[in-house]
């Protein structure tokens, strides 16, 4: 260790001057905070003597000093991150005072942190600009007594140019920064208004919050219908975490609880000091929250994470706010649509269960009514008269039979889009379908005066499926088919082993297949509406028929029970020459 001793150079006022106008040159053309503390932190190491400048800057709510940047006398650079309260050590007392502080041997002083060893003297300076201190300057070095009075002087002159250009850099900063964060708040929106599927909302935008912001954990939690308990409805960490999705707690309780509770954010410096707090295990410092908030009502909180303490300040707040403002409505939205989905699902079952029932009691009326007549038929009353009412009680029961199978396929659609409906596969010869289908529904055709067959096909044609839902689909075609085939007209079944060609272009990969057809003799479909006509409700006109026909739930049933087994359904038609409705489905 060498002997005490000022170890500033000997300095003219000519080259005073230099420094300063080189500092303050400086300041104008960067806006590198960390290339400007570098390159002042090497200049003082050059005029000072000093073993390690280093430069700490104060946060914009004046509670903590992040130490920025620094380098040593040999040209390498400290990296920046270290932060301590202000009023903490020697830099943070000069910050909290805004004096300066010269120590002749660190040793003695109970203020002093030793951060990087073999420190026996220290130069803090406050850095000062408006009447605020904005950053500490601090000199050390490996000797008792280095900064005497020659030093104190030098670097006091050379303080106000120095605090210029911190200053100008961190604005400049900011100012990126701010832009910065504009741009991410844009992509965080676009990825809100990508759905109204709740749990995909929730999801994606914690994902894209986290992303773009760089926080360590990022957290949604809703309240239930009660409004006595909240629930972490979607998180985002960059590592294994102890809380997961549906972690519940009451509402007031921790940081997230106080939050729902009081409809006001809360930003935590230090999360150990706030009671009650929910730990998610991941060694978190620093913590932000803000409610969600939809005309004046709370209704859930979007809490971000970091592992360093004092790593947010109120504008991250600001910005955390500005993101729990767009998602809000948007989440309060998707959450109306979620119930009123449920409610109509919930409506529908009951409306369908409700007509099926007395179509069930028409049916078995009519049954007994035919046999009636028939009886009556057998004592030789008036033939005419009981082959009319045979002909009406045939008619109704084929009505009947044709509201059933739309009922039923409503109730399979309805089970499909619950989720509550699970195929039951089985080896099955297609052609036993086709003439379960022609068997079920040719009272149903009869009544429309369409005839109803099937193409022969002597091979037996084999598939692994589920046989009551593709008998269903089967029949949801044909009486689609009946509603736009004129009397007289022909509906053909068929069924056969796909040709490799059709399978590559309509089911790439699906190999081995086969090919279900309802070829009707009807008007036909115009282009336009073949894809439309698997829709819910779909309408067509029909101009033969003078006619408009709604498609219902039926052809919307076939589409998702088609793909449910991993295939596809399609319709292919010219005008006047019929249509032809195709099932290809993996065997």
């Amino acid at each position: 260790m060498s002997d005490d001793g000022d170890s500033v150079r000997e300095m003219g006022a000519q080259e005073v001057a230099t420094r300063i106008y080189e500092i303050g040159l400086l300041a104008s053309q960067s806006g590198d905070l960390d290339r400007v503390i570098r390159t002042i932190c090497l200049r003082l190491i050059d005029v000072t003597g000093a073993d390690y400048v280093g430069i700490g800057i104060v946060e914009e709510a004046g509670e903590w000093l992040v130490h920025r940047a620094g380098a040593f006398g040999d040209g390498s650079d400290v990296r920046g991150g270290y932060r301590h309260r202000l009023g903490e050590g020697v830099t943070g007392k000069v910050a909290q005072d805004g004096k300066p502080i010269c120590l002749r041997d660190v040793r003695s002083d109970p203020h002093y942190i030793d951060l990087i060893g073999q420190t026996r003297s220290e130069l803090a300076f406050p850095l000062i600009v408006g009447g605020r201190t904005i950053a500490v300057l601090n000199l050390e070095s490996d000797r008792v007594g280095a900064f005497g009075e020659a030093t104190m002087t030098l670097v006091g002159a050379l303080v106000s140019p120095i605090s210029l250009a911190i200053h100008n850099a961190w604005l400049v900063e900011e100012q990126h920064l701010r832009t910065s964060q504009l741009e991410k708040l844009a992509r965080v929106s676009e990825v809100i208004t990508s759905t109204v599927d709740l749990s995909q909302l929730v999801g994606r935008t914690i994902d894209s919050i986290r992303e773009q912001f760089g926080y360590e954990f990022v957290g949604l939690g809703l309240v239930d219908d009660s409004g006595t308990n909240v629930r972490l409805a979607a998180m985002s960490a960059d590592a294994p975490v102890q809380v997961a999705v549906g972690h519940t707690q009451p509402v007031g309780m921790g940081v997230t609880g106080y939050v729902v509770k009081t409809g006001k954010s809360l930003l935590l410096s230090s999360v150990s000091a706030f009671p009650g707090r929910v730990s998610t295990g991941l060694g978190l410092g620093s913590e932000m929250c803000c409610p969600l908030r939809v005309q004046g009502r709370t209704f859930g909180f979007l809490d971000a994470e970091s592992r360093t303490k004092g790593a947010f300040a109120d504008p991250d707040l600001l910005i955390l706010e500005t993101v729990a403002d767009h998602i809000a409505p948007a989440i309060q939205n998707a959450r109306n649509l979620e119930r009123n989905n449920e409610l109509r699902e919930e409506l529908t079952g009951m409306l369908i269960h409700d007509l099926r029932n007395p179509l069930t009691v028409i049916g078995s009326s009519m049954d007994l009514l035919e046999r009636q007549l028939l009886t009556l038929g057998a004592r030789g009353e008036d033939p005419a008269i009981m082959d009319s009412a045979l002909r009406n009680i045939h008619h109704a029961r084929g009505a009947c039979d044709q509201m059933l199978v739309m009922i039923d396929g409503m109730l399979e659609l309805h089970r499909i889009e619950s989720g509550a409906m699970h195929l039951v596969r089985k080896p099955t010869d297609c052609r036993d379908l086709i003439d379960s289908v022609i068997r079920c529904l040719s009272t149903v055709a009869e009544a429309e005066h369409v005839t109803l067959t099937a193409r022969a096909c002597r091979d037996s044609v084999r598939a692994l499926l589920d046989p009551a839902i593709i008998t269903r689909v089967m029949e949801n075609l044909v009486v689609n088919s009946i509603k736009f085939t004129p009397k007289g007209g022909e509906i053909v079944l068929g069924v056969q082993e796909a040709d490799e060609m059709l399978v590559a272009r309509r089911l790439p990969g699906a190999g081995r297949s086969v090919l279900i057809t309802v070829k009707d003799s009807g008007e036909g479909i115009p282009a336009q509406d073949q894809d439309r006509i698997f829709d819910r409700f779909a309408v067509l006109e029909s101009r033969r028929m003078g006619k408009k026909y709604s498609t219902g739930l039926g052809l919307a049933f076939c589409r998702q029970a088609v793909m449910a087994h991993g295939g596809n359904v399609w319709v292919e038609s010219e005008p006047d020459q019929g249509s032809t409705f195709f099932v290809l489905l993996p065997a």
